[in-house]
């Protein structure tokens, strides 16, 4: 059993509640946001903590569509008269696209080696 789950669940909490505290910035508080809800489903389907698969799915399920949910937000962290906050938000989606393309592999990787072992 995960019976240090509940452990992984305060630390996600306390990291989403630290991020106003770490930047100012609206693009950065939505990317930081993104990487602890990517870190937990990561852990989450890694380690399966629930005891049903459906609430594993789930949990998984909604920590990707947060995700996916705070990244299209980016584009509205700006105000769009800021050419320079508009570069520089442009910069941090293309980070995070090529950063959420290539963790489908990572995964796979990461889950293919547990069958190996």
């Amino acid at each position: 059993g995960v019976h240090w789950w509940s452990a992984a669940i305060l630390l996600r909490s306390l990291a989403l509640t630290l991020v106003p505290v770490v930047s100012l910035h609206g693009s950065r508080q939505l990317v930081h946001f993104a990487a602890v809800m990517a870190a937990y489903g990561f852990a989450t389907q890694r380690h399966r903590p629930w005891r049903h698969f459906a609430t594993n799915s789930f949990d998984v399920a909604m920590s990707a569509a947060l995700v996916a949910t705070s990244a299209s937000l980016l584009c509205f962290a700006v105000s769009p008269t800021d050419a320079v906050a508009q570069l520089a938000v442009r910069e941090e989606v293309a980070m995070f696209a090529a950063v959420a393309s290539f963790l489908p592999l990572l995964i796979a990787m990461v889950l293919g080696s547990q069958l190996l072992w």
